[in-house]
């Protein structure tokens, strides 16, 4: 026997069907063999004009069939198993393919400023002088796995996507980060600044420079007396706002940023003080990751053509004369 797969669009109605103990035992009995509708009412011991209603909302949700032998009506179920699709794959697939995905390395910068305390380790080592900002000039920078400064700010340029009649509905980015303090301090707060293309979209409190355990992905050749591993933190800029780890934290909505304008998509990341941060990239910290960006693409809305078409002033009137001349025409 095949498979049933039902859509969203016609789970109710399969449900429905099989919320019944009644009509779930009529499936059973059908899988072994065909039988009439008197013979169903007489296995099951139940009235024919039962055993009739059953049959039919069973029809009805596809799960049996039946077919005319004589005068009796034999039933035999048409699926082995059902499969239950509670979201529309079709839909969701087109969705993805409006989704764009990017993971930016940490160290792939294309602007800094860094004050001590600050440096930068590799998977393996230190990359560049430790507590100078010369180090951030390093062309091994690129492969940084921790990034810390005392203050300053770090910029990332991401490639704007082009789809063809397809506008930037919204973006978001997830990073692990936490505050910065000389060794470590789970209790010194900062506050992280997020900016894109040069608009500040929020920011968020760091609670602390977080250590005392090894870091998931942290090596342990990095010393427990240091830093070890930050908080993940999701920014997304949506239609309605900006959100920090879902809670709201600006009215900079997508259309503020002007996005489609942009050669590039800047992001800034910087501090409002001297709490500094500590930013984590593959291999370091809870979450094996760099910064992933996502950029959600969505048709362009097409205008109302009645809103966008303005009134054609005839023969070269000012708008006041315009007003008075159709007044004239239209009231007696």
């Amino acid at each position: 026997m095949a498979k049933k797969t039902v859509k969203p669009d016609k789970l109710t109605l399969v449900a429905g069907a099989l919320s019944s103990e009644t009509r779930v035992k009529i499936i059973q009995l059908l899988l072994a063999a065909p039988l009439n509708v008197t013979e169903i009412a007489e296995r099951m011991k139940m009235p024919v004009s039962s055993a009739i209603s059953a049959v039919l909302k069973l029809e009805e949700a596809g799960l049996i069939s039946s077919y005319t032998q004589g005068k009796k009506k034999i039933c035999v179920v048409k699926y082995q198993s059902v499969l239950l699709e509670l979201i529309d794959v079709e839909r969701f697939h087109s969705e993805l393919d409006d989704t764009v995905y990017c993971s930016v390395p940490i160290g792939d910068y294309c602007n800094f400023m860094a004050l001590p305390s600050c440096g930068l380790l590799g998977k393996k080592k230190f990359i560049g002088p430790l507590d100078m900002s010369e180090a951030f000039l390093d062309p091994n920078h690129i492969f940084a796995s921790l990034i810390w400064m005392r203050k300053g700010f770090l910029e990332y340029r991401i490639n704007r996507p082009e789809i063809e009649g397809k506008v930037i509905k919204g973006m978001s980015l997830s990073l692990e980060i936490c505050s910065e303090f000389p060794g470590y301090n789970n209790e010194f707060p900062s506050e992280i600044v997020f900016s894109i293309n040069g608009k500040e979209i929020g920011s968020w409190l760091a609670p602390g420079d977080y250590g005392g355990r090894y870091g998931i992905f942290t090596p342990h050749w990095w010393r427990l007396n240091n830093t070890q591993f930050g908080d993940l933190v999701t920014c997304c800029v949506t239609g309605e706002g900006t959100f920090i780890n879902s809670r709201r934290v600006s009215e900079v909505a997508i259309a503020d940023l002007e996005l489609e304008k942009a050669e590039h998509i800047m992001l800034k990341i910087s501090t409002r003080s001297t709490g500094g941060f500590n930013l984590f990239g593959k291999n370091f910290g809870d979450y094996n990751q760099d910064i992933v960006v996502r950029i959600d693409m969505g048709d362009v809305e097409e205008a109302d053509e009645e809103d966008e078409q303005l009134p054609v002033l005839p023969n070269n009137l000012n708008y006041d004369e315009y007003i008075l001349e159709s007044v004239k025409k239209h009231v007696k």
